[in-house]
């Protein structure tokens, strides 16, 4: 199933996604994208800005920390594609950056949290850690920038705590990574709107103008990734190592 059609696709896209006002700045950001066709018939390739498109936040439901308050949302992608008759893409990476603070009786902390979907082909049999070729991580430069920005904590800025206390946080490492189908960008802001605000999501799925546009996306790019995985030799060049054949 060929990815001509992907331009019309992503502007009736953004004209569903601009009819409810949750969604707006979502949709100005895709239509910013400015994408034609006849470029993307040359250099079949799509990328948002570094810092991504703003999205829906998520919903004020088990948030961490306690008091969270919850600011702006992004999703930053890269998607490329060998050629318009590929059927796998050659990148679909795509990280989530999620900003909130929380205010303290002397004054407030910034906050962020992110998460991603990366390709990786190269590195599925050569990694020390399993790779497969699109898989889920935590983290991400975005996250690593957060990090180094200074005054991050806990770090050596906090100061020793009171006799019988101790200092607790939560930590994170690079795992784990874990196969996921791969993304076009319509399916992400999707699929991302759906992890935030299932209400929302549901409000969007319910209208059949946007509902078949996401069905259409999922067959030239979901059926075609998961027939692989009944094939050995394709589903060795998915999993890679973390497949006993």
């Amino acid at each position: 199933m060929t990815w001509s059609k992907f331009v019309g696709e992503l502007d009736a896209f953004a004209a569903q996604l601009n009819k409810l006002d949750q969604t707006q700045a979502t949709a100005n950001a895709l239509q910013a994208l400015n994408l034609r066709t006849g470029h993307w018939r040359a250099n079949p390739r799509l990328a948002s800005l570094p810092e991504g498109i703003p999205i829906p936040v998520p919903r004020n439901k088990a948030l961490l920390p306690n008091g969270l308050t919850l600011g702006q949302a992004y999703l930053a992608f890269s998607f490329e594609l060998t050629n318009l008759d590929e059927e796998m893409p050659r990148r679909a990476d795509f990280q989530v950056r999620v900003l909130g603070e929380l205010q303290c009786s002397w004054g407030q902390i910034e906050l962020e949290d992110h998460w991603r979907i990366d390709s990786d082909h190269d590195s599925v049999n050569t990694a020390n850690e399993p790779h497969p070729a699109y898989h889920f991580q935590r983290g991400g430069h975005a996250q690593e920038a957060f990090v180094n920005g200074g005054a991050f904590v806990p770090g050596n800025i906090l100061p020793q705590p009171a006799e019988g206390h101790q200092w607790r946080g939560l930590m994170q490492y690079t795992g784990p990574r874990m196969l996921t189908p791969p993304m076009c960008p319509i399916l992400a802001v999707d699929f991302v709107i759906g992890q935030n605000d299932g209400p929302l999501w549901s409000r969007l799925r319910n209208v059949p103008e946007y509902s078949n546009i996401i069905r259409q996306c999922q067959k030239r790019l979901w059926i075609n990734f998961f027939s692989r995985l009944n094939d050995r030799t394709k589903r060795k060049k998915l999993l890679g190592r973390m497949m006993v054949e």
